[in-house]
């Protein structure tokens, strides 16, 4: 019996040292992941344009790519994937965000609940990503109408939007309000009647670490949000986790709805396009030669050699709007003539008319 005893201490004992040492190299692990920012030589400002992200990537990747460097050393080869690793990151806003405020261990958080649907995970984050009460713990979210050019949609444009929203004055906040929020409940002895107790788990209180007083300020930021060629009216473009920002919580998201101003020349009908041809009463009559300059600006030849009556529609094939997501490919442009008549006519010009055109 004492032998049974000392084994199943002894495997008690290694299971305890086999978890220690795990979790000591999962800390070592997460000290070794190297800071996206660090990598790409910028600093760790969360208000960081994209476009110089993407602008340092370019730069570093290019410099750094093995058909340009060739004959690498694996300290190069290893610099250029820790680049790539890091644009991987700061080219998706929910990740640069989840990194901003929770870092690396965030991002496995994150991963986790995104593959793997995790529920249940009291990690010091896991809670915001689904592990306390089934769905992630977000804020409100911004819903904004951006109004625009139909050339910016026709053509694919980015616009700079300032918008003052709720931002932490730091991050660490979120940390400690987390970890406060991973302990476990504890039970209490409640009174439920006249000599009746029962137990009843108590969560613990962190109203004192995850409280917004003090630790938040308003602040005008530059958003930079892309137009699409072809991009539909009133699509919505969501830019995640980009809301206010709270130290219990994910920030919601900050949506677009697409709005377009009327136009001088085209009206748009989904992936095709509308525009009124005025012509004078002479070229309806003996054809007419005519050039439109599009939103691209390239021209637009228009030509009859016949007769045109008013309200004839000319369709031309390829002239339309680009398909969202396929820009390659284009709608229709439904042309209308619109016969201008003069406003008077002269007793000569009238007995011309009638003489050129009365009945034999």
């Amino acid at each position: 019996m004492k032998a049974i005893t000392c084994v199943l201490l002894c495997a008690a004992i290694a299971t305890c040292e086999g978890w220690r040492g795990r979790r000591q190299q999962q800390k070592v692990e997460e000290e070794e992941k190297a800071d996206p920012y660090e990598v790409l030589g910028l600093a760790a400002d969360p208000d960081t344009s994209d476009s110089e992200i993407k602008k340092t990537y370019k730069k570093l990747s290019r410099s750094l790519h093995p058909d340009v460097n060739r004959g690498q050393s694996d300290a190069d080869k290893q610099r250029y994937k820790d680049v790539q690793d890091a644009y991987a990151i700061l080219s998706d806003r929910k990740k640069r965000k989840v990194f901003d405020m929770m870092g690396h261990e965030g991002l496995k958080q994150l991963a986790a609940a995104e593959n793997n649907g995790q529920r249940g995970n009291r990690g010091p984050f896991g809670m915001m990503f689904g592990g306390g009460d089934g769905g992630p713990e977000k804020g409100p979210d911004i819903v904004l109408t951006l109004r625009t050019t139909l050339d910016d949609v026709y053509n694919g444009a980015e616009h700079v939007v300032p918008l003052t929203k709720q931002k932490l004055k730091n991050f660490e906040v979120v940390r400690k309000c987390m970890k406060c929020k991973a302990q476990p409940a504890t039970l209490q002895k409640v009174q439920i009647g006249p000599g009746m107790f029962m137990q009843q788990e108590v969560p613990p209180n962190c109203n004192s670490k995850c409280s917004a007083s003090g630790s938040v300020h308003k602040k005008t930021v530059n958003m930079e949000v892309e137009i699409e060629a072809g991009v539909p009216e009133h699509h919505e473009l969501v830019y995640e986790l980009d809301a206010d920002e709270y130290p219990d919580r994910l920030p919601g998201d900050v949506k677009f709805q697409v709005e377009t101003a009327p136009h001088k020349v085209f009206r748009r009908k989904g992936n095709d396009l509308e525009m009124t041809l005025k012509v004078t009463l002479l070229e309806a009559l003996v054809g007419f030669g005519k050039i439109v300059k599009h939103m691209d600006g390239h021209d637009i030849e228009i030509e009859r050699e016949e007769p045109t009556p008013h309200g004839t529609i000319i369709r031309l094939e390829g002239e339309g709007m680009p398909k969202h997501h396929v820009p390659s490919e284009r709608g229709v442009l439904v042309i209308t003539v619109e016969v201008v008549f003069p406003s008077k006519v002269t007793k000569e010009q009238a007995e011309a008319f009638e003489k050129l055109l009365g009945e034999d």
